[in-house]
């Protein structure tokens, strides 16, 4: 849309992504009793097979 975006904003936005996503896989990890990398590759899983319920395959 040609938004210009000042960089501080950027990186706060980015920061706040980047936070959030690493608290989420930190209790997925402890949820599953399981190491961090295992736990991205299994809540990327999760999310994907989530949304495609929630879409249907052919959405």
């Amino acid at each position: 849309m040609g938004y210009f975006w000042r960089e501080d904003v950027v990186n706060q936005r980015l920061q706040e992504t980047m936070v959030a996503s690493f608290n989420d896989l930190c209790r997925y990890a402890d949820a599953h009793s399981v190491d961090t990398r295992t736990a991205a590759y299994m809540l990327a899983i999760d999310r994907v097979a989530y949304d495609t319920r929630m879409r249907g395959i052919y959405a």
